[in-house]
């Protein structure tokens, strides 16, 4: 089982990605935007992280860089619900335009090197 950190600031999407992990046998944190996400890191022991994009006080860009100057081996997908993501002005090429019922928790987990549950 993995730990995974879910951030975003729609509650309702982070009970949909909880409910895809934890069916999966994985046990899921959540965070409301990177500010908290960035305590929560620095208390609990976490496997992947995944992040929305746009939210307030920190964005998932910015908690991003954090996350791979602290941690950076930490595996971070960083997602949206738009089609066209930007980030102060510039193209966020990386950032995956999933449902969070799409999204393949296992295969970020094996970029950590994380057992994914059967």
């Amino acid at each position: 089982m993995a730990t995974i950190l879910v951030v975003d600031d729609e509650p309702d999407v982070r009970f949909l990605v909880r409910i895809v992990a934890t069916q999966r046998g994985h046990e899921v944190l959540e965070a409301a935007d990177g500010m908290e996400a960035l305590e929560v890191l620095r208390a609990s022991a976490v496997d992947a992280v995944v992040t929305d994009l746009n939210m307030p006080r920190m964005n998932g860009v910015a908690l991003r860089e954090a996350i791979r100057e602290a941690w950076p081996d930490l595996p971070v997908l960083l997602w949206t619900a738009s089609r066209h993501p930007t980030h102060e002005g510039e193209p966020v090429t990386d950032a995956l335009d999933k449902s969070p019922l799409d999204l393949d928790l296992d295969a970020l987990l094996r970029a950590r090197g994380t057992e994914a549950a059967s």
